[in-house]
């Protein structure tokens, strides 16, 4: 099991003036024939493979604590005796935290499978089963409920209802676990977390991977504002995207479904508000379908090798942290631009395909994947 661990608090400045007395591993941030610039603070002292495990503990232990000390304050103050307000108080955090894995690990796979599930069952109207994926989705990661939106416009009288009643159970469901001020006041520290997590403050190694990273490596710096303009724009981009394409008169629900999952996880991804390096795994499927979709077309060679490309090309950057210099590459922005491009290939993407190339039920189907089609 993990052994000892500390921390150590210091001054800004204290820490600043200070040389490094160990090097190697992050604590550096380039090397030079005559010497090496360290990093920033902390990492500027923090030298080799951190105690990985142990810093997870101290996590874990620090977060129960705090849980423990909050409940048991609402407690007292509710008027309870101490020894009651202490044994509730441990039980709660230590639900807490027993189930603070599935937000504080990485579930980007589970979120994945989760959003293809729900795109999946729109072509067989099963509307229930859409809804609860595309809100488990959210529940995980919070972003997905752009896909969320683009689907209830699309189908509003089937999927807006089901949505809206699926997110209030989940929502609503800690209450039923939890004392409701405790939970209230996750939430509200949730919001404020999102409000003021940015880490354009930090060093360029350390920021977000979406399209500011790669802008910031060419010397342009986005401003908050900027970057919310850029968001708009871009979730007007793929609106009206998925809007002309899943509207058109065409029997291709392949590539509606393609295109719509495509675009989001783009937008998602590229402007998104906290994506990490990990969360590209989203963009596999859609890089999937779009080498499949054009491998597929009989006239289409350019489009063959631009997907086969684009795919190869990221699997070639996720496959390079295998080498010394792969966490170079990656800290030069190219997922992001990989998923832009994408963004830019599906936009402009055609299919040949027609209704009786797809699977028999699919094409029964057809009709129902209509937006215009109101049954239920």
């Amino acid at each position: 099991g993990p052994t000892g661990i500390g921390a150590l608090w210091a001054r800004r400045e204290l820490l600043e003036a200070m040389p490094a007395f160990l090097t190697g591993g992050e604590m550096i941030r380039d090397v030079r024939l005559d010497g090496f610039t360290t990093n920033d603070i902390p990492w500027k002292f923090e030298a080799g493979t951190p105690p990985i495990a142990e810093a997870i503990g101290l996590g874990v232990a620090i977060d129960y604590s705090l849980l423990v000390v909050t409940r048991w304050r609402e407690e007292r103050g509710a008027g309870r005796p101490n020894h009651d307000a202490v044994v509730t108080a441990v039980g709660a955090a230590g639900r807490t935290v027993a189930f603070s894995g599935l937000t504080d690990l990485q579930v980007n796979a589970l979120t994945t499978g989760l959003m293809i599930l729900a795109i999946a069952a729109l072509p067989q109207s099963r509307w229930n089963f859409a809804a609860i994926c595309l809100t488990g989705a959210v529940l995980l990661k919070a972003y997905p409920i752009a896909l969320m939106t683009l689907i209830i416009l699309l189908w509003p009288r089937q999927m807006s209802w089901r949505c809206a009643v699926a997110m209030f159970a989940g929502l609503a469901a800690p209450f039923l676990l939890q004392k409701p001020s405790f939970v209230w006041d996750q939430y509200g520290r949730w919001f404020h977390l999102m409000s003021v997590n940015n880490r354009q403050n930090y060093s360029m190694d350390q920021w977000y991977r979406d399209i500011r990273l790669p802008l910031g490596r060419l010397g342009i710096h986005v401003s908050p504002h900027a970057y919310l303009i850029a968001q708009l724009a871009a979730a007007v981009w793929v609106a009206l995207v998925v809007f002309t394409r899943c509207r058109a008169d065409n029997n291709n629900w392949r590539l509606r479904l393609g295109i719509l999952y495509g675009m989001t996880a783009g937008w998602m991804l590229a402007f998104g508000p906290a994506t990490e390096g990990v969360t590209y795994i989203m963009l596999a499927p859609a890089l999937t379908w779009l080498v499949v979709e054009a491998l597929s077309q009989p006239h289409g060679r350019p489009w063959r090798f631009a997907a086969v490309a684009l795919a190869g090309s990221f699997a070639a950057v996720e496959l390079s942290l295998w080498f010394p210099f792969g966490r170079t590459l990656r800290n030069l922005g190219p997922q992001p631009v990989a998923a832009v491009i994408l963004m830019l290939a599906l936009t402009f993407l055609k299919s040949n395909r027609s209704v009786e190339d797809d699977p028999l039920p699919f094409r029964a189907a057809e009709t129902k994947m209509n937006p215009s089609y109101q049954g239920q």
